[in-house]
C-alpha cells in the first residue's frame, strides 16, 4: 500500500515539475522577445534623433547598440540627407 502511495506522489511530483519548466521555458521566450522588440525600437527612434543631433558621443553609442541590428554611418548620413 505504501509502495502504492509512494508511487503515485512521485509521478504527481514528475507532472509538476513537467509543468513548472514549461512555464519557466515560456517566460524565458517572452522575455527574450521582449529584449528584441526595444533594441528594434531603441534603434528606430535613434536614427531618427540621430538626424536631428549632431552629438558624437549620442551617434557613437547607438551605433554601438543599433550595430547588430543593421544600422551603419550610412544609413545615418543617408537619413541626414
Amino acid at each position: 500500500m505504501r509502495a502504492i502511495l509512494l508511487v503515485l506522489l512521485l509521478s504527481g511530483c514528475a507532472s509538476a515539475n513537467a509543468y513548472t519548466n514549461a512555464a519557466i521555458d515560456a517566460g524565458k521566450q517572452a522575455k527574450d522577445t521582449e529584449a528584441r522588440l526595444l533594441v528594434n525600437a531603441l534603434c528606430a527612434m535613434g536614427i531618427g534623433a540621430l538626424v536631428r543631433n549632431n552629438s558624437e558621443s549620442v551617434i557613437e553609442g547607438v551605433l554601438k547598440i543599433c550595430a547588430n541590428n543593421g544600422v551603419t554611418m550610412d544609413d545615418i548620413e543617408e537619413a541626414r540627407e
